[in-house]
């Protein structure tokens, strides 16, 4: 098996730095909302994990998440271009369609995000977090918030 290398320049103090700067932080161009809004509600239960293999991880994430109190796990540490990422999340996805887990990505060459500005990562990540969490709080926004009418369309 082939794998690619590890990108070991990237560590866990840079993506939260990023998270906490960046994804958590509300802005006026969002209507006061974090491109995130729940982040900062849910830092303490999510988990940073250097893997060359996300989907190994997404494994262990659907089979513990619960015993570990866990509602997200962000995966780093692949050198992997975009539609190598998206590739794998779609695996991801497929393969864990009838569990608690639903696989998203952000890729530093990513085009057409959801929102007006740049907050890409430098590096590639792919993000498993709780289906039924990410579903709750999606309705929750889409019914109380004007958030997502800041959305791309």
């Amino acid at each position: 098996m082939n794998l690619p290398k590890p990108t070991s320049k990237n560590n866990t103090t840079n993506i939260w730095r990023w998270l906490k700067r960046v994804i958590a932080k509300p802005r006026k161009r969002l209507g006061g909302h974090a491109i995130c809004p729940y982040l900062q509600q849910y830092m303490d239960r999510i988990s940073l994990v250097e893997s060359v293999t996300p989907i190994t991880v997404a494994e262990n994430f659907a089979t513990f998440h619960r015993q570990f109190g866990l509602e997200a796990v962000i995966v780093y540490g692949f050198d992997w271009d975009f539609d190598r990422v998206h590739k794998e999340v779609d695996a991801i996805n497929k393969k864990f369609k009838t569990k608690d887990v639903e696989c998203l990505a952000m890729c530093p060459d990513s085009e057409g995000a959801p929102f007006p500005i740049e907050y890409n990562y430098t590096q590639p990540l792919i993000i498993l977090q709780k289906r039924s969490t990410l579903q709750e709080k999606r309705n929750h926004l889409a019914k109380m918030t004007d958030y997502y009418t800041y959305y791309n369309r």
